[in-house]
């Protein structure tokens, strides 16, 4: 599946200030701390799940059952002041309702447009290719439930419940996730900064939400001291 690069658009309330996001975003799938949600359907006891086995019109998908598997956990990654990717846990990719997908990394965007003062919103993107914007609901059809392209007066509101939050206590330079810090993070913060190697600990070690040089002198400092 193709990573499709996302924005956040939220919908402001005529002389009303911006409403706070629903959820807690998180600097990438890799830096801890990670706030894992299920996206439930409003009122229902219905949820989002990534299903690997359907094809790339219906590999997100509606469930009638809760779960803390992996594949219901979903995480916002913002990468920008106005930019967020769905991430999928169980996937380890990034997704949306993959209908209409794209090679150009720049060319959608999804967008939740969010209700005010509370924690439902909707999940809508815009597509470059067509110029349309896109909202996701619930709809059946062959007798399974799944996401689909609708427009917004028949789109689905969704609630973040958040499950998890990963590496919650971690301590700062256990890049390894052994629980102590020692000339073995230095070796593992390098891997994560020159491959892109996923860290079992903390690899933020500065605590500013970037994984970069910086946390390489921040980890010196630390085991200097």
């Amino acid at each position: 599946m193709k990573k499709l690069l996302l924005s956040l658009m939220t919908v402001l309330v005529a002389g009303a200030a911006q409403a706070s996001l629903p959820f807690v975003t998180t600097p990438s799938p890799t830096t801890l701390p990670i706030h894992w949600y299920q996206l439930k359907i409003e009122d229902s006891e219905k949820y989002v799940t990534y299903d690997p086995n359907g094809g790339i019109y219906n590999q997100v998908k509606i469930s009638a059952t809760a779960s803390t598997n992996d594949n219901y956990l979903w995480c916002f990654v913002k990468i920008s002041s106005d930019k967020i990717l769905l991430y999928n846990r169980g996937a380890k990719q990034y997704l949306e309702e993959c209908q209409y997908y794209t090679y150009d990394l720049s060319s959608s965007y999804l967008s939740f447009v969010q209700e005010p003062e509370n924690d439902y919103f909707y999940i809508m993107y815009y597509h470059k290719g067509d110029n349309r914007n896109y909202y996701l609901s619930e709809y059946v059809g062959d007798g399974i439930d799944i996401l689909q392209s609708t427009g917004r007066y028949y789109a689905t509101k969704f609630r973040v419940v958040e499950i998890e939050v990963e590496g919650d206590d971690l301590v700062a330079g256990d890049v390894n996730g052994d629980g102590i810090v020692s000339g073995a993070d230095v070796t593992a913060l390098y891997n994560v900064l020159l491959d892109g190697a996923i860290p079992a600990g903390n690899a933020d070690v500065n605590g500013d939400s970037v994984v970069s040089g910086a946390d390489v002198t921040a980890l010196y400092n630390l085991l200097l001291n």
